[in-house]
């Protein structure tokens, strides 16, 4: 049985019509509306960095209402090595709005393991945004280029490329095959993807 929780009630009910076999629940997620060891998993995709106090609340409740052979899967933005030089010349500023924190891996291990858990896996994923991120002051631009091609390419798929396909198209279409042949590769994975999962449990 899946459980799906949320403070934002327009979208439990619009997922509510959606999925009528999964219970939905408003909640807060730095305080659970479950018993202690209810769950089997906790299942947590870019939720706990955009808490100003930290992730800690979030991290307790987790490991609260987990069994005792429960898993976290929990995955957040990652301060990659690519991101820290990309810093250094250009901090990304929200003006005085707080949005959300990035961790490196040795800084969310830590986290974990001081709230009582055993890190199982360590997942990369999303190269694609981590290496955009380079191109900070074109990435809005290349995103809806991006995203455009994309959906030429899912109308002319199975399609050779027609004469008047445009050299921009062409680019884009060799970029987005590049990155999609760099992402495979771990260590370009560990230098610059956007986000890092963790897999841990509450016994070693």
């Amino acid at each position: 049985s899946v459980l799906g929780l949320d403070f934002a009630k327009k979208t439990l009910l619009d997922n509510k019509k959606r999925n009528k076999q999964i219970l939905f629940v408003c909640g807060d997620a730095k305080r659970l509306p479950l018993k202690e060891k209810t769950l089997g998993m906790h299942f947590s995709l870019g939720v706990v960095e955009h808490f100003e106090e930290g992730p800690g609340r979030a991290l307790n409740e987790a490991y609260r209402v987990l069994k005792n052979d429960g898993v976290l899967i929990c995955s957040v933005p990652y301060h990659s090595p690519l991101r820290r030089v990309i810093w250094m010349f250009s901090s990304p500023s929200r003006g005085n709005a707080f949005y959300q924190y990035f961790f490196t891996k040795k800084e969310f291990t830590r986290m974990l393991k001081q709230k009582g858990f055993f890190i199982k896996e360590i997942e990369y994923y999303d190269v694609e945004k981590g290496i955009l991120d380079f191109f900070a002051s074109y990435k809005g631009r290349m995103r809806t280029i991006i995203n455009e091609t994309r959906e030429q390419n899912k109308k002319q798929k199975n399609v050779m490329i027609k004469s008047s396909q445009t050299i921009r198209e062409m680019f884009c279409n060799s970029l987005f095959s590049f990155m999609r042949a760099l992402s495979k590769l771990r260590i370009i994975k560990i230098m610059s993807s956007h986000m890092i999962l963790f897999v841990a449990s509450k016994k070693e």
